[in-house]
């Protein structure tokens, strides 16, 4: 940039501008010493710094990319370095451009630097928060631990010991809700070793955990020291739980008279999700037979995703079951019921449409 040019952006973007001292301000509360005291020796930098993450908070990622290179040019030390590093991994995560997030993120592990970053915008978190919301349970189990990683063999304030005991509530529900129970229990110890503070969050799901347990005395004290709100949904599902009546944990048989039905209106849209799928419309068949599985299986109450993929043989759906254990057992009873005009079809119920790719 050339001092005509830099001249301009003082006037537009400025440090005596009252718009930049507010959006400095804004930053400075959310992301504190990692924001403030980046770039602090030239103003150029800093403009263009804030001017970034001004983007990214107005969601616009690609022109904070471009300023975070110009700012990357002008680093001068360390925290400059980080900062610069981190705010454009937090870009890629925003755009869900997992690799170059990754690339940036990773950086900050060969820092000794101690930064505090706010939970919503810890490395990863985001990404994992959002894996865990769509059922894909490995994807998130590995960003929650990529998202630990950057706090290990730090001395951690009590402010980053707050985060990691979150993040570590956060892994053991997921851990929870993919019936691996054991490992829930020993990360749920982990969050508590770092914050043993009342969390009304975590007492929720420590008080599910011991209902699969079996500890009915122990739930008992457990829910009557949960607040109103929280005993409104905790208390019914030990209940189911202690009755073996709850359909995520359990196997509970449902009403199949609709399977044949399933089978019988799909036979008449066979030729045409065919021709979808050779087309390369695979989407739409994919929705058609997503409908009617949502329709046959009411009792989950949530639309019921599949992917469809073309093999050498045929064709394989693969049906998100989404850890319920009563709709995996009710998929294996519909799919055993295919008709024979659909032996080049297989069907298949998965946990996750994702879980081969992060290990």
């Amino acid at each position: 940039m050339d001092i005509n040019e830099f001249a301009e952006k003082l006037t537009e973007f400025g440090i005596t501008n009252e718009n930049y001292k507010k959006w400095r301000e804004i930053h400075g509360k959310l992301f504190g010493d990692l924001f403030l005291c980046a770039f602090e020796e030239s103003d150029e930098a800093q403009i263009h710094f804030t001017a970034a993450v001004t983007n990214i908070s107005e969601n616009e990622c690609k022109k904070a990319v471009t300023k975070l290179k110009i700012a990357e040019s002008l680093c001068n030390n360390e925290h400059d370095e980080m900062a610069v590093n981190y705010f454009t991994g937090l870009c890629y995560e925003l755009t869900k451009d997992l690799k170059k997030m990754e690339k940036y993120y990773s950086r900050l592990l060969y820092s000794d630097m101690d930064f505090i970053f706010p939970l919503a915008f810890t490395p990863y978190y985001r990404t994992a928060k959002f894996a865990q919301r769509d059922s894909e349970c490995t994807k998130a189990i590995y960003y929650y631990k990529k998202a630990l990683e950057i706090y290990e063999d730090k001395k951690l304030t009590r402010e980053q010991s707050k985060i990691v005991s979150f993040i570590y509530y956060d892994l053991a529900t997921v851990y929870l809700y993919c019936h691996e129970y054991e490992k829930s229990v020993t990360t749920m110890e982990k969050s508590y070793k770092y914050d043993a503070s009342q969390n009304s969050f975590r007492d929720y799901v420590v008080t599910v955990l011991n209902a699969l347990s079996g500890e009915k005395a122990r739930v008992g004290l457990l829910l009557s020291q949960l607040s109103p709100h929280f005993i409104e949904s905790c208390k019914p599902m030990t209940e189911a739980i202690f009755k073996g009546e709850d359909l995520h944990y359990y196997v509970v048989p449902q009403d199949r008279t609709k399977y044949k039905s399933f089978w019988d209106d799909l036979t008449k849209e066979k030729e045409l999700l065919e021709d979808l799928i050779l087309d390369r419309k695979g989407r739409r068949a994919a929705k058609t037979i997503s409908r009617k599985l949502t329709k046959t299986l009411p009792f989950v109450q949530r639309d019921l995703a599949c992917k469809i993929e073309k093999t050498d043989t045929g064709f394989i759906v693969r049906c998100k079951n989404y850890c319920v254990k009563t709709l995996n057992s009710e998929y294996e009873a519909l799919f055993s019921m295919k008709p024979e005009n659909f032996e080049n079809w297989e069907f298949v119920s998965v946990n996750e449409f994702e879980k081969g790719e992060y290990k």
